[in-house]
């Protein structure tokens, strides 16, 4: 004798309709990954991380600049 209501597979269990493929992702995931991927938007994250650090105190820049290498160095 089983105790409990019926069975449920895990994929009703998620949300999204059975054999209904890979979920697609949002708009907003799909264009986060293009512009991590797109080389001009990497280009241009880099130029406005330049003229922010041109924006502050010498002193300021240079340690950010350190820290930022130091954090890009470690696995």
């Amino acid at each position: 004798m089983v105790v409990g209501g019926s069975k449920k597979s895990s994929s009703a269990a998620k949300g999204k309709p059975k054999g209904a493929g890979p979920v697609k992702p949002k708009f907003k995931t799909a264009k986060m990954n293009a512009k991590r991927d797109n080389p001009a938007m990497r280009a241009a994250k880099r130029r406005q991380q330049k003229q922010q650090l041109a924006n502050l105190p010498p002193e300021e820049a240079k340690e950010r600049r350190r820290e930022e290498k130091a954090a890009s160095h470690q696995p």
